[in-house]
């Protein structure tokens, strides 16, 4: 077992944390989390946090829960991974069965991606695909809300609801657009539009037959 001096010096000498201020762990450290159970989370000196963010949005059922861990466990020993490129498997098409009978109206085929990044790029790319199929291949502009989180794939990054932790590697791409997301609890600003007026502005002036609703 590692002592926290060595997990910290192994971390500083060798992990590349997301979204973090290198700098910063030289003098405060890196915090290690060590444990979960239900809705909280320990650090390797035995400090309890409450998780609010579910992980990363993926541990919405909360930690340490012995019956998603012998599921998988069971998966595994069966069988532990294998791509849906022309061959499919049970788990896979059980799911997507279960997935097809809960959704809304008429959506009955599933997509499975690895995780809500991933999603975004494959719906940008069924989207533009379709418009052209439809005979618009100009319909490849996104409108998306201002105030939320797409992923960080270079599609997805370059969004600009997050603007802030955008991916500076290249130039934002001209064919992505965003609105800002209608809230009873955001502050009016003077002179400033509504939501619906101001997606339709947007819209107008960069060609509304190029866009797609996501």
């Amino acid at each position: 077992m590692n002592s926290p001096a060595d997990l910290q010096k192994k971390a500083h000498d060798h992990l590349w944390m997301h979204f973090t201020r290198q700098s910063v762990l030289d003098t405060s450290g890196v915090p290690v989390i060590v444990r979960g159970e239900g809705h909280h989370i320990w650090d390797d000196r035995g400090k309890r946090y409450f998780d609010g963010l579910s992980g990363l949005f993926v541990v919405n059922a909360g930690h340490g829960r012995k019956r998603l861990a012998q599921a998988a466990a069971k998966q595994a020993e069966e069988l532990a991974f294998f791509p849906l490129w022309s061959y499919a498997h049970p788990s896979a098409i059980e799911l997507a069965d279960r997935l097809a009978d809960e959704a809304p109206g008429d959506l009955n085929r599933v997509f499975f991606t690895t995780g809500g990044g991933e999603a975004v790029e494959t719906a940008f790319k069924l989207a533009k695909q379709f418009w052209k199929l439809q005979g618009q291949p100009l319909k490849h502009k996104v409108i998306s809300r201002s105030i939320a989180y797409h992923g960080t794939p270079q599609g997805a990054g370059r969004e600009p609801a997050s603007r802030s932790g955008r991916l500076r590697s290249s130039p934002s791409s001209p064919a992505l657009s965003g609105c800002r997301t209608p809230t009873p609890t955001a502050p009016k600003r003077p002179g400033s539009s509504g939501t619906a007026r101001a997606t339709a502005s947007r819209l107008s002036g960069s060609g509304p037959r190029t866009a797609s609703k996501r």
